[in-house]
């Protein structure tokens, strides 16, 4: 399996799961949607973000910092989770896409005894309806996605789209998602996106990153979150605390940076 053993473990749970509640999560999984509340919530907290974001011009830096922690945090949160939620395909309604598959079952059914050119015809143009429906899923998925995360310097975009599926399927694998393989390497997709958030509160395996060349023999290599949480002790909540916040925040503005200088000048 192209999957790590992380990965195939959370298959294997799924499969048990639905083996043992499948009449209870089936339903979820075919008809579900939670787009008459996840939209409008969308809307309203990328309309606060935004209206946030142009206010703050005109205030202190006492008034910055406690309105992204309320209501700016809470906002950012719920962006995150209802974009997270359209990548996976379940902010969005599923019944016509479900519809489309019973009624080609129904129409093969009922054309079996006719012969096999007519019935040959009927599932090209049924597989064609159905990929249509499929693509369009896609485009309106890829649509929410990219307008729906807006304005947000966190990156809710490029790491849904380039970092967070692959997660789940590298899930613990030190070879292919270490910190090191992140920042080494030159897909487009990340191998695991999540690596990057986690690293700030938990002990990974394999080998850190990046490398940053100093001279033409000396080069340095570094990470923000391992330093971070390396001074983590166990006993001391308040210091870990402190860490968390301060390496993440650095890291965030360290991103920023890149994103809006070293992207838009270089292009990579």
């Amino acid at each position: 399996s192209l999957s790590s053993d992380a990965a195939m473990w959370h298959k294997r749970r799924r499969r048990e799961m639905l083996e043992k509640y499948g009449n209870a999560i089936r339903p979820l999984e075919t008809d579900s949607g939670s787009y008459k509340i996840g939209i409008p919530l969308l809307v309203l907290t990328n309309l606060t973000l935004l209206g946030l974001s142009i206010a703050a011009k005109h205030m202190s830096y006492l008034q910055l910092f406690a309105l992204s922690v309320f209501p700016g945090s809470i906002c950012s949160l719920w962006q995150l989770q209802i974009l997270h939620d359209n990548l996976h395909g379940t902010l969005w309604s599923k019944k016509r896409k479900r519809i489309l598959q019973e009624d080609k079952q129904k129409n093969s059914s009922f054309y079996k005894p006719l012969s096999n050119v007519l019935s040959s015809i009927r599932t090209k143009k049924m597989k064609k309806k159905s990929s249509n429906t499929t693509n369009n899923s896609s485009k309106l998925r890829d649509r929410t996605l990219f307008w729906g995360s807006m304005p947000s310097v966190f990156g809710y975009y490029l790491y849904l789209k380039f970092g967070h599926l692959t997660h789940h399927k590298n899930l613990g694998d030190s070879q292919s998602s270490s910190l090191k393989e992140l920042f080494d390497s030159d897909q487009s997709n990340f191998e695991d996106g999540d690596v990057l958030f986690v690293a700030h509160r938990m002990n990974l395996e394999g080998e850190i990153g990046p490398t940053i060349p100093l001279s033409k023999d000396k080069s340095i290599t570094m990470s923000i979150s391992k330093s971070g949480f390396k001074a983590w002790e166990q006993t001391r909540m308040i210091r870990n605390g402190l860490l968390f916040w301060s390496s993440f925040l650095f890291e965030r503005f360290m991103l920023v940076l890149n994103d809006s200088f070293i992207v838009t000048t270089t292009g990579r």
